[in-house]
């Protein structure tokens, strides 16, 4: 097994950047906080005096999360983007030693285990306008959640994730139908993986892992002589020149940024046997208790789940919202749950907590911290 450490540029450019940007003269989307009433006048002058809210996430959601927002709010962001795993550390020492400089992470659920100490903000108390509290505006009736109160770990939207993206100038179609195809001798050396100890890496590792078992991981990722790979996006541009022509556990942006290229031989081929895994990935939101910016989080928290902000990020994430009434033209039909089947539900407290634990344990023996 090779692991690659080798960051993108794209990630050098924005890791740790700060986009915070002021929109003069901007239109407001229109009726979006309706209902709001006093209550939410009152927070909303109460977040214009504590100067802009600092959320953490992915790099390419801070530009127009920035400019939505401050559109929409007249209020603005501080964005601190870069990769998941590291965010999620500094937010987690930050909430623990109490000096608390971060807002809010948009991240996946390993923040679950920050409920129990008191360290996140009741986010269910907090919601203030009628387009998010109506169950007609969401799938299923309801708002989505990580927790199991309903509480804390809010989920705007879910993918499928787990499927492997093939180089077709490589792999012919149709030659890689099941698991076991990728165990085949030819593939040997050939295969990039986003490192299952970052975010969606690890989110389809233990996909496999759960559906096939520890021995099969082992035989793929082992003695397949797989390259792990810490930035996606790079995995992504290996398989399309064709060096490692078959990927897993890349995300839909990196996905369709080659795609939108003109990069057609980068195909996703979801698999005859098993329909994959609902990830929430980046859609997860927490707020710290301690935020230095509460009524700003507060705000941030209600524009998120409104239609303008779930619009602004299944657009850049291009995985659906959990909202009803939000419906984006170049969101992928391979992300889509389709009606019928079961997918194994990462983003779930019971979940993480029983088995994601056992899981990496097994990743660390395998693969090393």
């Amino acid at each position: 097994m090779t692991i690659m450490h080798r960051t993108s540029k794209w990630i050098g450019a924005f890791a740790g950047a700060v986009a915070s940007v002021t929109l003069a003269g901007s239109t407001l989307a229109a009726g979006w906080d309706d209902g709001g009433g006093e209550a939410w006048q009152k927070v909303l002058e109460a977040a214009r005096k504590e100067g802009p809210v600092v959320v953490l996430g992915r790099p390419d959601l801070g530009k127009p999360f920035a400019e939505g927002f401050k559109r929409d709010t007249g209020l603005s962001m501080d964005f601190l983007g870069g990769q998941t795993r590291e965010l999620q550390s500094r937010f987690r020492r930050e909430v623990a030693s109490g000096n608390v400089l971060s807002d809010a992470i948009l991240g996946g659920e390993t923040a679950v285990d920050m409920i129990a100490p008191g360290y996140l903000m009741s986010l269910s108390e907090n919601i203030l306008l009628p387009g998010v509290k109506d169950p007609k505006n969401w799938i299923n009736g309801k708002m989505q959640w990580g927790d199991k109160g309903n509480t804390y770990l809010f989920i705007g939207g879910e993918y499928v994730h787990g499927w492997p993206v093939l180089n077709t100038n490589v792999i012919k179609p149709g030659d890689i139908r099941v698991w076991e195809d990728m165990l085949k001798p030819q593939y040997k050396g050939k295969i990039v993986a986003f490192d299952p100890r970052e975010g969606a890496g690890g989110a389809a590792a233990a996909y496999i892992i759960e559906t096939k078992g520890i021995e099969f991981f082992k035989k793929l990722y082992t003695d397949q002589q797989m390259v792990l790979a810490r930035d996606g996006r790079q995995a992504v541009e290996w398989l399309a020149r064709g060096s490692h022509p078959i990927a897993l556990g890349v995300v839909p942006p990196d996905v369709e940024y080659f795609r939108n290229n003109g990069m057609k031989n980068v195909v996703v081929t979801p698999m005859e046997d098993g329909p994959g895994t609902l990830l929430g990935g980046s859609a997860v939101l927490t707020i710290a208790k301690k935020a230095p910016h509460p009524n700003a989080a507060i705000v941030f928290f209600n524009w998120y789940a409104s239609k303008p902000g779930q619009e602004a990020f299944s657009t850049t994430w291009r995985t659906p919202s959990n909202r009803a009434d939000v419906e984006i033209a170049t969101v992928p039909d391979y992300v889509k749950p389709k009606a019928g089947q079961k997918y194994l539900e990462q983003y779930r407290e019971d979940w993480w907590m029983q088995r994601r634990t056992v899981i990496e344990k097994q990743l660390e023996e395998i693969l090393g911290k």
